[in-house]
């Protein structure tokens, strides 16, 4: 998104951010000297191209062809049996916490029942979808720490994606591209849930190993 203000302004705009395999809006604001963002809704648009679509280190690309076919192996019920909607909030969530959350197929998958994924390729690949249920090819660990990713969703008392909030990074000094960092889910939410934000404190603040590129562009 490119923003041409000339008094340096930039006003609340919304645009889409390659996330975690799909592509979901975010509210972008500025405060002071940071842009902000929100979580909006999930969305899809194509995919951008050049330094909009770049890949830091360490992230997981989006994967344009099916895996190599092997064996699945299924954890039932490692999560909440989820509406379309629900699960975009937890893939959302899944983005946020890990760098090689993407969007996945391999056969004897249900691609109806989602193919948000954890996907390290030296290592395995590990779905959760609609059910609850968990598929995973290669090493177990991938799948635990999918498990663990999608118990603390729902202990937050699973988050909606606007409640999901981040600084945005400026990511070249020649190109005016920003990337999320610093994800958190808001503390009105947690505040709002009675048994897994219990402590009275602030919810934790969810940072990323490997920030999310996006697809946002700014002018001066």
């Amino acid at each position: 998104m490119a923003l041409h203000q000339t008094d340096g302004s930039v006003p609340h705009i919304v645009a889409p951010l390659a996330h975690g395999g799909f592509h979901p809006s975010l509210a972008i604001i500025r405060d002071g000297r940071r842009l902000l963002g929100r979580g909006v809704m999930s969305s899809d648009f194509m995919n951008a191209a050049g330094p909009l679509y770049a890949w830091p280190d360490g992230q997981t690309p989006a994967l344009t062809e099916p895996l190599t076919a092997q064996p699945l192996t299924t954890r039932k019920c490692i999560g909440p049996v989820l509406s379309p909607e629900r699960y975009y909030d937890l893939w959302f969530h899944l983005g946020t916490r890990s760098g090689r959350t993407t969007r996945a197929y391999v056969d004897g998958l249900d691609p109806a029942l989602g193919m948000a994924c954890l996907h390290d390729p030296d290592r395995g690949t590990a779905w959760i979808q609609h059910t609850g249920d968990s598929h995973f090819v290669g090493d177990p660990a991938v799948a635990d720490e999918l498990a663990a990713h999608v118990q603390a969703w729902a202990d937050l008392q699973q988050p909606t994606i606007p409640d999901h909030h981040a600084v945005l990074e400026h990511t070249d000094a020649d190109q005016p591209v920003f990337r999320p960092i610093e994800w958190h889910v808001n503390t009105d939410h947690c505040r709002k849930a009675p048994a897994s934000c219990a402590t009275g404190r602030s919810a934790p603040t969810i940072r990323h190993l490997r920030p999310t590129p996006t697809g946002l562009t700014a002018g001066r």
